[in-house]
């Protein structure tokens, strides 16, 4: 997943909007295996990259019992996820984080277990699971930075030693709570100038503000297609920030670009995610395995194990823009 924008807004009944609402491209080679969001069993995590055993990890023990399905594509070729969420509340995004060194190393775990881990735990918050199990081991990652959500509490965390690009301090901590407002993620620090991401939060806040009733549990037709439309711009944007770097080849696209579309390599999702605490998730996804062959669409509502004891699913696949 490589492109991220979401607006929090905790305890939002009052109004129109959902407490989470995100959209999503997920950037990666045609050619990686990949399965399209579905419903997968608890505890089925990536391995490590290195097929060792790790005695050290807290989770292996976990009790699973509290979680009913999560739902969310499958990386096929380490077998983790790039996003998910789960019937407990849990909700995970992650990014590969931009960076010259992790192209020459090999690391022993794989970025996608991060992700399938937190989505299958059922006592741990998004804060325990940051400090019992990713601190000790941001290392053994390449460059993240992924986005948790526990029902309650969202945060970010990075192995790269940078929670926000707003020059006001070079090195936050590697975890970060955040407060209520709209941000962007992409292969760089939350919130970073990238043209791709200043676009992909004006595209989302433009769409917060024409949510015509409050949010019931299913997204209005009209913001669905204004997300997927703005997220389908393959234009270069010009990056008029005091420090734009000076790119060529295909780093103009990968920074300026929201739809990324090169030789082997672009876009292949985009997903939309809503929350709320009455309702539980809804999952719209859209998938193309190249930019050329047919687009399959699906929605799903992913209701929350403790209201509601079972989830409630809808499919539909269409082309829808």
């Amino acid at each position: 997943m490589c492109l991220i924008a979401l607006d929090y807004q905790p305890g939002s009944h009052h109004d129109s909007r959902p407490t989470i609402l995100l959209v999503a491209n997920r950037d990666e080679f045609y050619r990686r295996p990949s399965q399209k969001a579905s419903f997968w069993q608890p505890g089925n995590h990536a391995s490590s990259t290195c097929g060792r055993d790790d005695d050290s990890d807290p989770l292996e023990n976990e009790d699973f019992n509290g979680i009913d399905m999560i739902y969310g594509g499958k990386d096929l070729l380490q077998g983790g996820t790039w996003l998910a969420c789960s019937s407990n509340g849990h909700f995970g995004i992650i990014t590969n984080f931009h960076c010259d060194q992790d192209r020459e190393k090999q690391y022993p775990r794989s970025r996608g277990e991060i992700v399938s881990k937190f989505t299958s735990v059922s006592s741990l918050t998004a804060r325990e699971f940051a400090l019992s199990f990713l601190q000790n081991k941001l290392e053994e990652y390449a460059g993240f930075s992924v986005l948790l959500f526990d029902g309650k509490t969202l945060i970010c965390c990075t192995n790269r030693g940078n929670t926000g690009d707003d020059g006001s301090d070079p090195a936050p901590s590697w975890f970060r709570e955040l407060q209520p407002g709209l941000y962007g993620l992409s292969n760089h620090f939350l919130d970073s100038c990238w043209p791709r991401t200043v676009q992909a939060k004006k595209v989302l806040a433009l769409a917060t503000k024409s949510l015509a009733r409050p949010y019931d549990g299913k997204l209005e037709e009209s913001v669905v297609n204004d997300l997927l439309e703005g997220f389908a711009d393959t234009r270069i944007l010009e990056d008029n920030s005091p420090n734009a770097p000076i790119l060529e080849g295909d780093a103009v696209t990968l920074q300026r670009a929201v739809c990324v579309r090169l030789n082997g390599y672009g876009t292949r999702t985009t997903t939309i995610i809503c929350y709320d605490d009455r309702t539980g998730f809804e999952f719209i996804e859209k998938n193309f395995e190249t930019p050329y062959e047919k687009e399959s669409y699906s929605r799903e509502v992913i209701a929350l194990q403790s209201h509601f004891g079972k989830k409630q699913n809808t499919h539909s696949q269409c082309n829808p823009l």
